[in-house]
């Protein structure tokens, strides 16, 4: 699902829409691409998520005439935060699960790892707009930044059906681990 989410394109699109709506400002900006990093890396992998906003927040910090060397350790920073969040947010989380339902002991459920991850979540957006903003680079970046990514950008498919289609199961099977219990069904 992940995957299908970076490849429809769809992945860049909420990244972009959300990150616009924080406006222009150095922390008003960084504190969105943060929100938005770690709440794309809950549900997706946090390298396939840094990988797709690398050019997108480079691309919106250019617009903004912001250094965007001070917004990628940020989000950086927020997409290993975010894998905090769910079961499958980081793959330690999943080896884990994996362990402890091969050894018969019961297992963590899809947002269990969240009464720790949202805590966490928040001080380290707090403390990146405060004392750790004073920490971070300030250099320009080359308009074109050499990053190994997951997704192959000739291959993204921008279908705007498949996107959708692409979020909707999303949100299906998030909607499903969230009730799960209350449906009798096990994951």
């Amino acid at each position: 699902i992940g995957a299908a989410l970076f490849h429809t394109g769809m992945a860049q699109k909420i990244g972009e829409s959300v990150v616009r709506m924080a406006g222009t400002g150095e922390t008003r900006l960084m504190g969105g691409v943060m929100l938005v990093t770690i709440i794309m890396s809950a549900v997706l992998s946090n390298t396939g998520t840094a990988a797709s906003l690398i050019p997108v927040v480079t691309g919106i910090c250019a617009a903004a005439k912001l250094k965007g060397s001070r917004f990628l350790m940020p989000m950086a920073i927020a997409a290993n935060v975010g894998g905090t969040l769910t079961m499958v947010g980081t793959p330690p989380n999943i080896i884990v699960t994996g362990a402890l339902a091969n050894a018969g002991l019961p297992t963590f459920g899809f947002f269990e790892f969240a009464w720790m991850g949202i805590p966490l979540s928040l001080v380290t957006i707090a403390f990146t707009l405060t004392v750790g903003k004073r920490l971070l680079p300030s250099h320009e970046l080359d308009a074109e930044v050499e990053v190994e990514q997951e997704v192959d950008p000739s291959t993204v498919n921008h279908s705007k059906s498949k996107q959708m289609i692409s979020l909707l199961i999303l949100i299906g099977v998030v909607v499903t681990m969230v009730f799960s219990k209350q449906l009798g069904v096990s994951l």
